[in-house]
């Protein structure tokens, strides 16, 4: 019985992370275009074509959550040759390895977005495209600084595998967001302690 609990266990959080990591995270065809070089682990120039330059801090991919996904499902279906819970796993960490090579989080003057990277065909940098509208509320997945009520990681800022966060730009009672960190967790946290603040 305590097998088949902690099956259902990892299969709910398999769950919310497969939802959050797919929050949305298709790029535009016809969206603005942001081009920029990569300096350092943090800054981006960010360029519009309907825009003046602005800057931004765009967080760094790290894949740790995608690797400790894939690592849970090789124990799994190898260790213990649980492929019930292995599969579902793996499939997970194949998705959030995906979505770690593209999702970026940008943080401007007054907002966070979520944008999508795409490499040029030339070395010149990384290129950023905005997103489709949020499936799952509706609207540009941009929310400003002012409207975030509450947020914090899951399990903890120091071992970082779910970003929360609560805004009422979306809904006047509130939205909550779920995001898998597959950004680099301490500057995430960093920044939006600079950003944001404490709540």
């Amino acid at each position: 019985f305590s097998q088949l609990k902690m099956l259902c266990n990892c299969l709910i959080f398999a769950a919310i992370l497969l939802v959050s990591s797919v929050h949305s995270l298709h790029p535009l065809s016809n969206s603005n275009t942001f081009r920029g070089n990569v300096k350092g682990t943090s800054a981006l120039n960010l360029i519009s074509k309907k825009s003046d330059t602005t800057n931004a801090v765009v967080i760094p991919p790290n894949y740790n959550v995608a690797v400790g996904f894939a690592l849970t499902s090789c124990a799994l279906i190898f260790g213990t040759q649980n492929l019930f819970a292995g599969v579902p796993i793996g499939l997970v960490a194949l998705l959030l390895l995906r979505q770690t090579g593209k999702v970026r989080f940008s943080f401007d003057d007054e907002a966070l977005e979520i944008l999508v990277s795409k490499k040029p065909a030339e070395n010149t940098g990384e290129e950023l495209i905005k997103t489709r509208e949020n499936f799952v509320v509706g609207g540009r997945n941009r929310w400003k600084y002012s409207t975030f009520t509450d947020w914090f990681f899951i399990p903890s800022k120091d071992f970082p595998i779910l970003m929360y966060f609560k805004e009422n730009q979306t809904s006047e009672k509130g939205q909550v967001h779920l995001f898998p960190v597959i950004m680099d967790g301490k500057e995430l946290y960093n920044t939006m302690m600079k950003k944001v603040g404490p709540k």
